[in-house]
């Protein structure tokens, strides 16, 4: 009797390390992930370089991207970064950090501050909360989880980008109804948030997406100050605050990834409500325009080795950068009660 309490120990034990090193390969030989979310937890599932399912992860963090302003979420290195101010009812004070190497998941406390607008570096947070007239920022030490500096910038906060050694946060003005809304365009000093430079910037009433070029600023008009629908692209430069529009033959206007030279703009519907799958390639350099459709719907999308690569939580997409010819597809494991958020390579 002993003898056979001691056999299925003893197989529990290699059962248990065989499933733990099964799931440590499935890790380790990963190439793509899909996130999903909702207001009662997260999961990232798991694909190889064939497409072929691996395995999910799963976090103990809900409403990733819920209630922020920021959907696509931020890479530095190996790491992905997004806020979830809000879950349910649940106000949440804290930005996500997921490592791609390893998978494991952190919380950055934002003290107080639900960030609807955020951007990182290796060693920062920059975190921001929106009302209508002023958009409070902490500057949060990653590692120790401590405030370095505060500031306070007038308008409602909807986006920020890091260049280096600025900040720019882009923030809307609380206009009457029968006015246009304009736009602040900050330069803020990375290292103590102090405020450098203020644009205005006309007719604009919400972005979804800004970058930095060379000495230029790229906003997407994703409303204009009116409110309505925009197909604009706003080029502002830094050194004179002149503004140069480019006029896009689509809107829904979502997200800018800077490749080399060139900018690559990606429709998106917020509602999902229709297929959005038009991307627009600016050369910053000549200024010429070039157009291409993806297949399926675009909601998140990445540029890596020279390859665009999209999904809309059904299938993932994967395009030749050069000539834009779809070079693979493969469909995804549906999560009915989550919704998508993002895909990431690792």
């Amino acid at each position: 009797m002993k003898l056979r309490k001691y056999w299925i120990f003893f197989i529990v034990i290699i059962i248990f390390f065989i499933s733990y090193f099964f799931n440590k390969n499935d890790i380790k030989e990963y190439e793509y992930g899909l996130l999903y979310t909702s207001n009662s937890g997260s999961v990232l599932s798991l694909y190889d370089n064939h497409g072929n399912y691996l395995d999910e992860k799963k976090f103990n963090v809900s409403g990733l991207t819920f209630g922020s302003f920021m959907k696509n979420g931020k890479e530095v290195k190996n790491k992905l970064y997004y806020s979830a101010p809000v879950a349910g009812i649940k106000q949440q004070d804290f930005i996500v950090e997921i490592d791609k190497n390893n998978l494991s998941l952190k919380k950055i406390n934002t003290t107080g501050i639900p960030p609807t607008f955020f951007s990182a570096d290796e060693k920062y947070i920059y975190g921001g909360a929106a009302s209508y007239s002023n958009s409070p920022i902490v500057k949060i030490d990653i590692e120790t989880n401590e405030v370095v500096a505060t500031s306070e910038l007038e308008g409602q906060g909807v986006n920020m980008f890091d260049g280096g050694n600025e900040l720019y946060v882009f923030t809307t003005n609380d206009e009457s109804s029968s006015k246009s809304t304009t736009g602040n365009l900050y330069t803020l000093d990375k290292s103590s948030l102090k405020i450098l430079n203020k644009i205005i910037v006309e007719d604009i009433s919400f972005t979804k997406d800004i970058a930095k070029v060379n000495n230029y600023i790229y906003i997407l008009v994703t409303y204009d100050g009116l409110d309505n629908m925009s197909n604009k692209v706003r080029r502002i430069n830094l050194e004179d605050a002149s503004i140069k529009d480019f006029d896009l033959p689509f809107k829904n206007l979502s997200k800018i990834h800077v490749n080399n030279d060139d900018i690559y703009i990606v429709e998106s519907h917020l509602h999902r409500e229709e297929v959005c799958n038009n991307i627009a390639k600016i050369d910053t350099k000549t200024e010429y325009i070039k157009y291409f459709n993806s297949e399926g719907n675009i909601i998140s999308s990445i540029i890596t080795d020279n390859k665009f690569i999209s999904s809309d939580g059904e299938k993932v997409y994967i395009h030749n950068l050069s000539n834009f010819k779809l070079e693979k597809e493969f469909y995804v494991k549906q999560y009915g009660d989550k919704v998508f958020v993002s895909i990431l390579k690792k």
